[in-house]
């Protein structure tokens, strides 16, 4: 694990990806790199086994899905991949998978949605979950996976509040946390991108 980095570049419609020298955290590109993903890409994440990455597209509301190559790092779109993103009007942004790489959740800025995929442990392959999308705030932008697996949060930058769901466990459905959402400050009235977790 921590082998190689992976860069959305939204002017490019790719996505970047470097090699990590273990001694000196220098960067080499990656044979092959870029690599194509949707129009204007906003997020990439890796899952927790290291083989699958995960890119969203906010121009062209998916989610492209990449496999991995444990020895290069470089990417192999996965069958079905992009995948759809099954809202009205949507912009994809924020993208989260949760500890166990069993779920993967986006965030959808235009429609104040959160989209739920099951994620294939064999292939990487998305699959709508049912229940899905769930409401969110207005402007979702982040999506954060606390690191107990149990809970999701996401920023809600048009009105400065952060969501907080509890993960189902065998499912990955979310449930409002009472008292949800939270304003990020005083005022309520400022963008809230990104969010971080002490241990």
């Amino acid at each position: 694990m921590g082998k190689f980095v992976y860069v959305a570049l939204n002017g490019s419609d790719a996505i970047s990806a470097f090699t990590i020298n273990s001694s000196t955290g220098a960067l080499t590109t990656i044979v092959g790199s870029p690599f194509p993903a949707g129009s204007v890409p906003y997020m990439v994440r890796v899952d927790p086994s290291g083989r699958f990455a995960y890119a969203t597209a906010y121009d062209s509301d998916d989610i492209s899905a990449y496999s991995i190559n444990s020895r290069t790092g470089a990417l192999t779109p996965i069958a079905g991949s992009p995948f759809w993103f099954p809202t009205l009007n949507g912009a994809p942004s924020g993208l989260a998978v949760d500890s166990s790489g069993r779920f993967l959740y986006a965030t959808d800025s235009n429609s104040n949605y959160i989209v739920a995929f099951s994620i294939d442990n064999s292939t990487g392959a998305l699959t709508p979950m049912s229940g899905s999308p769930f409401a969110s705030g207005v402007g979702p932008w982040g999506a954060f996976v606390h690191p107990s697996g149990k809970f999701l949060y996401v920023t809600n930058n048009g009105e400065g509040t952060i969501s907080a769901y509890a993960i189902d466990s065998s499912s990955g459905s979310l449930t409002p946390i009472s008292g949800s959402p939270f304003v990020a400050s005083g005022t309520g009235t400022e963008g809230v991108y990104a969010i971080a977790f002490s241990n």
